[in-house]
């Protein structure tokens, strides 16, 4: 135990758990937790780190209908704004312990992002974030894997919980109100429903950076709670 807390910083450790002998006498792998920040594999062993790793992840997803106009705007809006608050650039999220996605209930696969919604991004958020983006099905590994789970309507979080029920307790609404589908319509249509998401965003971020308990996926509250002050 004395080598392992020397390896894991000295003083000031508050707790070590020691798992027992490792089979057939293999190095142990020891994992760090600090107060703050991302826990992460502090000595490979017995255990390889990259699946580790991929478990240290905390992810959000946003689900919308065809995974082209809300849930891209949101994911996209998530990321430049996590990373503003880490102080990393969006594409470096990953490797800082984040991930947010997409997708859809009823997707077209592969499709791109709507032309007004990339461009609602690129001038709010100041990146052309939804470049690459592929439309994605929803299916067990992304809504399973997820910390959290955003659905845009009350028709999208109920075919979460259908289609996954074990989602429960980890699947919210954005808005309790929902968020309109602004497909086909306008520019300024699409500007308002990024501003709209946005306003949901901002208080959903808090929660994600609150502490440890959110940052492993248990929310200190129901990140769709309505923000203070805003109107009903």
């Amino acid at each position: 135990l004395a080598a392992l807390e020397a390896r894991a910083g000295g003083a000031g450790v508050d707790l070590i758990v020691d798992g027992g002998p490792t089979p057939l006498g293999a190095r142990a792998t020891a994992v760090r937790a600090p107060r703050a920040g991302r826990p992460g594999v502090l000595t490979p062993g017995f255990l390889d780190a990259a699946p580790l790793e991929r478990l240290l992840v905390r992810r959000v997803l946003f689900v919308c209908t065809g995974n082209t106009c809300r849930s891209p705007m949101a994911e996209a809006i998530l990321r430049a704004r996590l990373a503003r608050r880490l102080g990393v650039a969006p594409d470096a999220l990953a490797a800082h312990g984040w991930e947010v996605g997409s997708a859809g209930v009823a997707a077209e696969v592969g499709g791109p992002a709507a032309d007004h919604a990339r461009e609602v991004v690129r001038r709010t958020e100041g990146a052309d974030l939804l470049a690459a983006h592929a439309a994605r099905q929803v299916d067990a590994d992304l809504v399973l894997g997820a910390d959290f789970v955003l659905g845009m309507t009350g028709g999208h979080l109920d075919a979460l919980l259908d289609w996954f029920p074990e989602a429960a307790g980890r699947a919210f609404l954005l808005d309790p109100r929902g968020v309109p589908d602004p497909v086909g319509r306008p520019y300024d249509v699409y500007e308002a429903t990024a501003a709209h998401m946005a306003r949901r965003i901002e208080p959903l971020l808090d929660v994600l950076l609150a502490d440890d308990a959110a940052l492993a996926g248990a929310p200190v509250h129901d990140p769709a709670a309505a923000p203070e002050g805003e109107a009903t």
